[in-house]
């Protein structure tokens, strides 16, 4: 049976269509933004972003059509971006989505770094914040801006650090830990004391209390604290990681692991436990001797 003449026909779009139909949502967007409505915004953009997708136009050979497409499609995603970062709550991760496929396209865009440090300082990933503040400042030195912000990221990074340290004062100083000092080899790795006397380290938690000590790869979520600014989970991944490497004998990745530590504990300005981290492998070595 043949369909009704009164149905509605589907839209058929060819390229140039298209892209009218984008340029026009781009346009509506704008002004719905000029005016405060951000979410009307956002709509017209989500709108447009449809129709400039790269593999709509994957067959067109008329650079013009795509010279126009490119002009329109990047600050569309840009400007949606900033529609994301200004929803409440702020909606980080779609914003950093859309600044990535703008880099995609174009690596070296200043606003799309500038805007996606925004979106990871909101998704609490500071370290990459500031790497792409910093990329964005090289491209754009003169940017006030993208200046002012690093500054004040690099401020807040700071104050998070200090206070990690303040943090671990009170671990410091509390009483002796758990292990005492004249355990043998396979045991010395379980013991820091707490207090300034001898050369052993005690660690500052028991395995029982270690949040990382059934992870499998201790050592690696350890870097990737420390890379992310999180100082007192970080000393507790790598504890773990001496646990499990004393435990299974494996000291290839064992005493390099307290290198690592004593790194982390000079950062935490606590210079007798890095000292303490740096003593141990002579210490178990030479209690491994004496127990042969």
């Amino acid at each position: 049976m043949a369909a009704s003449s009164s149905e509605p026909k589907a839209k058929v779009w060819n390229p140039e269509k298209r892209l009218e139909e984008a340029e026009g949502k781009r346009e509506a967007g704008n002004e719905k933004f000029r005016t405060g409505d951000v979410k009307g915004a956002r709509k017209d953009y989500e709108e447009a972003k449809k129709h400039l997708s790269q593999e709509l136009y994957a067959k067109v050979e008329d650079d013009n059509l795509l010279s126009r497409v490119k002009a329109c499609r990047t600050p569309t995603l840009l400007n949606l971006a900033l529609c994301y970062l200004k929803a409440d709550p702020a909606e980080a991760f779609k914003a950093l989505e859309v600044c990535e496929e703008v880099l995609d396209a174009d690596p070296e865009n200043v606003k799309a770094m500038y805007r996606k440090s925004k979106a990871l300082i909101e998704m609490g990933e500071l370290q990459e914040a500031e790497f792409e503040f910093m990329r964005a400042f090289k491209l754009a030195p003169s940017d006030a801006g993208i200046r002012q912000d690093l500054e004040a990221l690099r401020r807040k990074m700071r104050g998070d650090r200090e206070q990690e340290k303040k943090n671990f004062e009170g671990i410091f100083n509390k009483a002796p830990g758990f292990a005492s000092q004249d355990r043998g080899a396979s045991e010395a790795a379980q013991g820091p004391k707490a207090d300034a006397s001898g050369p052993v380290y005690q660690f500052l938690r028991s395995p029982d209390e270690n949040p990382f000590a059934n992870s499998a790869s201790p050592a690696q979520e350890a870097h990737d604290l420390l890379n992310r600014g999180r100082l007192e989970d970080a000393v507790w991944a790598f504890e773990a990681a001496l646990y499990q490497t004393s435990k299974n004998a494996d000291w290839d990745a064992h005493f390099p692991l307290w290198l690592d530590l004593a790194k982390l504990f000079m950062d935490l300005n606590s210079d007798a436990l890095a000292l303490r981290c740096l003593s141990q492998p002579a210490y178990l070595g030479s209690s491994s001797s004496s127990s042969s």
